[in-house]
């Protein structure tokens, strides 16, 4: 029974289906307005988009904060602003495609700096260590993993709130 079990859940994991991209075609650019944190993007259209398993700290103007940044919520609200603010990218959408705040929930997509390649913001912060990897939501088993070893990645080099400056500042 517990062969079976098992085999199921490979077969369930195997056939989820791929994330889909939003718009018409998978060229189909969005542009970013603003960049309101670490993890969540308002598009020109005025769209709020909060990015799929990621956490990033908080600012001091969230409702989950104290009235005080966290740790790091500037440092990534900053690499989210250099790496799309204003700028066009592709949205990637799951199996949920809105949060609780109404909120477009995305993997988001853009061209990089250096070399040209096409990068995912979500993945880009965890691999930074300025978000944490948020994995209890139902999303794609392939991007979870990505997101595992993103932070694992992180977690070795001591990255961001890996650091142990990051770490004694919370104790």
């Amino acid at each position: 029974a517990l062969i079976a079990l098992v085999g199921l859940r490979v077969w369930q994991l195997s056939s989820q289906s791929a994330p889909a991209e939003l718009g018409a075609g998978a060229n189909d650019r969005q542009r970013v307005r603003h960049v309101i944190d670490g993890d969540t993007l308002e598009l020109n259209d005025g769209t709020r988009v909060r990015l799929i398993g990621v956490d990033s700290p908080e600012t001091k103007f969230s409702r989950r904060s104290d009235g005080k940044d966290q740790p790091l919520a500037r440092d990534a609200m900053e690499f989210a602003r250099r790496a799309v603010e204003g700028r066009g990218v592709r949205l990637q959408l799951d199996n949920e495609r809105e949060d609780k705040y109404g909120r477009l929930l995305a993997y988001v997509w853009y061209t990089g700096e250096v070399g040209g390649d096409e990068l995912m913001l979500n993945e880009e912060l965890i691999r930074a260590g300025l978000a944490t990897a948020l994995l209890r939501f139902p999303y794609s088993e392939p991007m979870k993993r990505r997101f595992r070893e993103a932070q694992t990645e992180a977690k070795a080099a001591k990255l961001g709130v890996w650091s142990a400056a990051v770490s004694a500042g919370n104790e």
